[in-house]
């Protein structure tokens, strides 16, 4: 099932610059945008959170990207850890064919 999520879901996050923290948000949908979700950024080293942040203005159109700004600082002190971001995506509120708690 999770291999299935990850091929139809339909926003796709990309590194543009690591060194300015950018990172491409790409909207897959045909006829939708973006502002039907909240996003939230979790920073990780060695599975321990150190730090979210939300990313308030999803608004790319269907078939477009955006850029964001992420601030990295949590992860660029070089200590030695494994290091993870998790993009989620949630809902806003519930749609008529959404249901609000589902990632």
């Amino acid at each position: 099932m999770h291999e299935f999520k990850k091929l139809v879901q339909p926003i796709k996050v990309e590194a543009t610059d690591w060194d300015s923290g950018l990172f491409t948000i790409t909207n897959k949908h045909d006829f939708v945008d973006l502002r039907y979700l909240e996003a939230t950024v979790t920073m990780m080293k060695d599975g321990q959170i150190l730090s979210i942040q939300s990313l308030d203005s999803l608004v790319a159109k269907a078939g477009e990207s955006q850029t964001v700004n992420l601030d990295l600082s949590p992860v660029r002190n070089h200590e030695t850890g494994e290091y993870h971001l998790l993009f989620s995506f949630r809902l806003r509120e519930t749609l008529p064919w959404l249901i609000r708690d589902m990632n």
